[in-house]
């Protein structure tokens, strides 16, 4: 099992009094006898997915700029990222810690849970041939488990599954050489929920997600994009597996499978 250790972040622990008041020490190593949120599940070959626990601290302070023009102040925020290494079957396990500790008492209110292609060379296979050769950047979606404080003693904690489902989608501009956009990102295949609650008080001492997020590379869809925003002859070429083409459309059709065609 892989334990998520929370890190100095290069500072010095901080545990003299404050310089100023928006002087913030980072988070601590956590302690075994932590509050811990488990979050497991398996991820498949072609998908890196990433934790991003975030932490806020109402003792330290940050500044913020007021309408009247003065400084006021408002809580301070933390975090890390960390990869998740699945074992060779896929399935991996880490833990974050509720309690970041600290003078400044950071306490997690929120995981982002990140899904992105592992290469885009594992997708290209979908795309004309004529397109295959193109060096592709890669872009993630992520869903957000909030934490809200609660004060209700009744409150389970709640152990939440999350499987969001995508297909690959390629985007690139015309001319080739001359152009940035060249990148594979995932839509949702089907209706995925971009927001979970999960309930945690003192009296819970741990809380678990199952995540397992899927990259359907059956499905794949490419966006041809032509002209230029400053004359408005942008065409923008939405091309299905099925041979259908959607020009300047506001949304992908359903996510359904196609037949190839040969």
């Amino acid at each position: 099992m892989n334990i998520v250790k929370l890190g100095l972040f290069g500072f010095a622990l901080l545990t003299s009094g404050c310089s100023s008041a928006y002087d913030s020490a980072p988070l601590d190593p956590p302690q075994e006898n932590n509050q811990w949120i488990t979050i497991k599940g398996v991820i498949p070959p072609n998908v890196t997915a990433t934790i991003n626990p975030k932490y806020r601290s109402s003792v330290c302070k940050k500044p913020r700029a007021m309408s009247d023009g003065t400084v006021g102040a408002t809580d301070n925020l933390t975090g890390f990222e960390v990869t998740i290494q699945p074992q060779a079957d896929g399935s991996y396990e880490n833990r974050v810690a509720i309690q970041g500790g600290s003078r400044c008492d950071w306490q997690l209110y929120d995981i982002l849970l990140f899904t992105e292609p592992k290469n885009a060379e594992l997708f290209t296979g979908g795309l004309p041939k004529e397109y295959s050769y193109i060096g592709f950047d890669t872009s993630a979606k992520y869903i957000t488990v909030s934490l809200p404080t609660t004060s209700n003693s009744d409150m389970k904690g709640t152990e939440i599954n999350i499987t969001p489902k995508y297909y690959p989608v390629f985007a690139f501009s015309f001319p080739i050489e001359s152009t940035i956009l060249k990148t594979l990102f995932v839509e949702p295949a089907g209706i995925v929920k971009k927001k979970y609650t999960l309930f945690v008080n003192q009296s819970i001492q741990s809380g678990k997600i199952n995540f397992s997020p899927t990259i359907d590379g059956n499905y794949v869809v490419y966006k041809k994009i032509t002209g230029s925003n400053m004359d408005k002859s942008t065409i923008i070429e939405d091309h299905y597996p099925n041979g259908d083409v959607g020009i300047n459309e506001f949304s992908y059709r359903p996510y359904k499978y196609y037949e190839n065609k040969e």
